[in-house]
């Protein structure tokens, strides 16, 4: 498969366990997608969660790739992105994510909607979270339903506390090849 932006970041092999987790159904509770800044994780996380709440997407292999390539993610009263805040007033974003910050996230999941509909929150990043705010998440991630998905994007694994790690799944994405990245773009 030639994208463009699959040769930029190269990641066949991650895309490749991620659309695989889509296709047969499989896609854990929580899931950790760990990698550089700027390599499109977030893109990533954004257009797997649109996937999972979509009851009418396609279901082949190359098609479910091609949607993690290429940002097609909207928004769906079933998707929800925890990131930092922008404060206005201030004019710059909060400095960390904090437990209060999360609190509408037991109602997201707890909501009665159709049967068997899929909710994905999506955290950018984990990074990002106060200490109170990971034990909150903690809480949240130990008691899953079967239609509660967590996406967790995470570019510093040494602010990944063990009992969050313990009880996700982990997708390494790693660090481009500068020779690589180089050669792509002269290709080009």
């Amino acid at each position: 498969m030639e994208n463009n932006r699959n040769i930029l970041i190269r990641k066949d092999r991650e895309l490749d366990i991620l659309t695989n987790y889509l296709i047969n159904n499989n896609t854990p509770n929580s899931l950790i997608l760990i990698g550089d800044r700027g390599i499109g994780l977030r893109d990533i996380a954004m257009s797997m969660a649109t996937y999972l709440v979509n009851k009418n997407m396609s279901h082949d292999f190359e098609s479910i790739k091609n949607l993690l390539l290429n940002n097609n993610h909207s928004n769906s009263p079933f998707l929800l992105l925890i990131e930092k805040i922008w404060l206005e007033d201030k004019k710059r974003f909060k400095n960390k994510i904090y437990r209060e910050d999360l609190t509408y996230i037991n109602d997201f999941f707890s909501t009665k909607d159709e049967h068997d509909q899929k909710r994905v929150c999506v955290i950018d990043s984990i990074d990002d979270l106060s200490n109170d705010g990971a034990n909150s998440l903690l809480k949240i991630i130990e008691e899953p339903n079967q239609n509660s998905h967590f996406i967790i994007i995470n570019y510093n694994q040494k602010s990944l506390i063990p009992t969050i790690r313990s009880r996700s799944q982990i997708v390494r994405f790693k660090s481009a090849n500068k020779d690589y990245f180089f050669s792509s773009i002269s290709k080009d």
